[in-house]
């Protein structure tokens, strides 16, 4: 559960006339009897009709109620298009409040001013129903992106669901289920998730349209502030039992699907796929396998990419475990480098999970023992310029 208050005070026309709107964004709780009552936020002034000239000390006053203790205040002089910052973490009171407002230096028709309520604690996500079915494993695979977050469901209704929710304020609110066009029982949509900008790509490794769980991806984008489907990717050569999309990963115009289970080489040897986007339409740019394969090392179990370069994880390679590292140059790419713990050993599963960003990859080990018999671990490379080390 949590909780939301925001209000926003429109500048209006050329007296700069104050309009006054409780935005209420609401609660995210199935249990309506254990609701908590609202935050609230009451202006006093200004409250309508009032004129303030530029470089002059004006008061914004308010009322708080329900336990706020600190606000943000905002201002904006394109109808709320966008905003600069009065002020941030204003310390509150319960009752009345008084903030001296240096008002700008500017003519405007068109202002606004936004007071938020400032959230101090952690918040719990949970969807809105569990519809009929209770084994939802909502929360198993998440992604951010800026002020959304995106939460994969994979078994939600037996089928699968990604819920989107967004910040507002103190609080976050449920946006949007997202569901596959083609849905279809234990397809597992939302087996993956990955969020950049306005654009989702969600995993369907148990998708059947090539081959029992020869897998699927999904591209969903938003457009007028509505998440719609934009394409289905497919592997190239597709195959049963790969699960494809298992992992997924993306940067600006370019995705990259892992299909770990892949026979290209060996069985289960595993790969990666390669998605570029042209203005709405994507198309398989490259398919990724290691220089050095083997049976089972189910390379591709997890992705990432950042920039033109993409990391592929292969926990089982050599029974060890390894993650490698390739460069685009162009339309192609090339393995760049294996990357091996120092101190890897038999079962450590070195590359079951991995990640980029920038010059830096984090690559983890949950059956190293760190500390104590199979406790875990992560490995940090850098890139120094000439290698990753």
């Amino acid at each position: 559960m949590f909780k939301q208050a925001n209000i926003r005070i429109a500048i209006i026309g050329l007296t700069f006339v104050f309009m006054n709107t409780f935005i209420n964004v609401g609660l995210s709780d199935t249990d309506t009897a254990s609701m908590e009552i609202l935050p609230e936020i009451q202006i006093i002034a200004p409250d309508g009709g009032e004129f303030w000239d530029g470089n002059t000390v004006n008061d914004i006053e308010y009322l708080c109620t329900g336990g706020i203790s600190s606000v943000d205040l905002m201002f904006s002089a394109d109808g709320m298009v966008s905003w600069e910052t009065i002020e941030r973490a204003v310390t509150t009171i319960p009752g009345l409040n008084s903030y001296p407002w240096l008002t700008p230096d500017i003519s405007s028709t068109l202002c606004a001013i936004e007071i938020s309520a400032i959230a101090h604690e952690e918040t719990k996500l949970v969807h809105g129903n569990c519809d009929s079915y209770h084994y939802d494993m909502f929360g198993r695979h998440t992604a951010i992106y800026g002020d959304t977050v995106v939460i994969a469901a994979h078994r939600d209704n037996d089928v699968g669901a990604v819920y989107v929710f967004i910040k507002k304020g103190m609080g976050w609110i449920q946006y949007q289920k997202l569901t596959a066009s083609d849905a279809a029982i234990s397809d597992q949509f939302g087996s993956s998730v990955a969020i950049y900008g306005d654009t989702i790509v969600i995993g369907a490794e148990e998708d059947d349209d090539g081959g029992t769980y020869s897998g699927s991806a999904y591209v969903f984008v938003k457009d007028s502030g509505i998440w719609t489907e934009q394409a289905k990717l497919i592997a190239s050569d597709p195959a049963e039992f790969d699960h494809f999309g298992e992992s997924v990963s993306i940067y600006e115009d370019t995705i990259i699907v892992g299909s770990s289970f892949d026979d290209d080489v060996f069985e289960d040897s595993g790969s990666a796929y390669v998605f570029v986007r042209n203005v709405d339409t994507w198309s398989q740019q490259a398919k990724l396998t290691a220089s050095d394969p083997h049976t089972l090392d189910f390379f591709g179990q997890d992705v990432s990419i950042w920039n033109n370069i993409a990391v592929i994880g292969s926990r089982d390679n050599a029974w060890v475990g390894a993650a490698y590292v390739f460069e685009r140059n162009g339309e192609s790419w090339n393995q760049q480098a294996k990357l091996k713990a120092s101190d890897g050993v038999t079962m450590d599963f070195f590359g079951a999970r991995v990640s980029i960003y920038d010059d830096l990859i984090a690559v983890g080990s949950p059956h190293n023992d760190g500390s104590c018999e199979n406790s875990g671990s992560a490995y940090i490379f850098a890139n120094n310029g000439n290698s990753w080390v």
